[in-house]
């Protein structure tokens, strides 16, 4: 029975690194448009498809955090443990911090 519960931490490890890798890629491709496509007309549709990436990119890290942190918790208590939430927290919280960044510099251009 420990090993099943030690195969679903795992699982959701590699669930929640999709989640970060979707939500980072979100990110990129909403600054990279706004960045790159500065030419292209009307300029507020651009902007409106940059903000809208960059920002469900940020709910795709939260989320990831969120159902993890919840799987972290279930498991903690049936004495499987995983990574620190703390550290996984630390981390996602970095990387929604360079998201914002993005996000104001999108908007500030």
């Amino acid at each position: 029975m420990r090993a099943a519960r030690r195969r679903t931490l795992l699982a959701k490890e590699r669930t929640f690194a999709a989640w970060v890798r979707t939500g980072l890629a979100a990110v990129a491709v909403g600054f990279g448009a706004a960045r790159l496509l500065d030419d292209v007309q009307p300029q507020w549709l651009v902007l409106v498809a940059s903000i809208t990436l960059i920002t469900a990119g940020i709910m795709c890290l939260g989320f990831g955090f969120w159902s993890f942190r919840a799987t972290l918790r279930e498991l903690a208590s049936e004495g499987v443990h995983g990574m620190s939430i703390r550290l996984v927290g630390l981390f996602t919280l970095m990387l929604v911090f360079a998201a914002a960044v993005g996000l104001v510099l999108v908007l500030m251009n």
